[in-house]
């Protein structure tokens, strides 16, 4: 009996971890977010590594047997984890997150200010450019229109 008691007690914790794993995987959505075909991805890999990493364990504390108060075990931690410690782990992390950018911001500011100016003044000058451009090659075309038409004129002529 004590011996199951401990297997219990070690499956519960194993299924406090793996929801543990999830809501690191759901952090990172938050901070780099990306699209349901990856999101399904990494789900799927996920469950494969949890189921991978449920059966190593059953097979390390049982020799592979799978037994219902293992699966039980599992699945009280991970609802243990979601109901009482998760809330507070994502709120918690997310405080921690948003600090973490505010502080990067405060630090790139003055690189925001540098860059920002020599962008806008980087984009006046090829705007400037671009107007020039447009100017010269219309009045070349005048020209060359011009030049055209007086070459056609000689060569009537001979």
């Amino acid at each position: 009996m004590a011996g199951q008691l401990k297997q219990l007690l070690i499956m519960m914790i194993c299924g406090f971890l793996l929801a543990f794993a999830y809501d690191g995987i759901r952090l990172l959505r938050r901070i780099f977010p990306h699209s349901l075909f990856y999101i399904g991805v990494e789900d799927v890999l996920f469950w494969l590594f949890g189921a991978a990493f449920f059966f190593g364990l059953v097979l390390w504390l049982d020799f592979g047997q799978i037994r219902l108060f293992l699966v039980f075990g599992a699945t009280v931690g991970a609802i243990v984890y979601y109901a009482a410690v998760s809330p507070v782990f994502l709120e918690i992390s997310g405080y921690v997150i948003n600090a973490v950018f505010a502080f990067v911001g405060f630090l790139l500011y003055p690189f925001k200010i540098v860059f920002g100016t020599f962008i806008q003044s980087f984009e006046y000058f090829v705007n400037f450019f671009k107007k020039l451009l447009k100017k010269a090659l219309k009045c070349g075309k005048i020209y060359t229109d011009n030049f055209i038409k007086a070459l056609r004129i000689i060569l009537k002529k001979h």
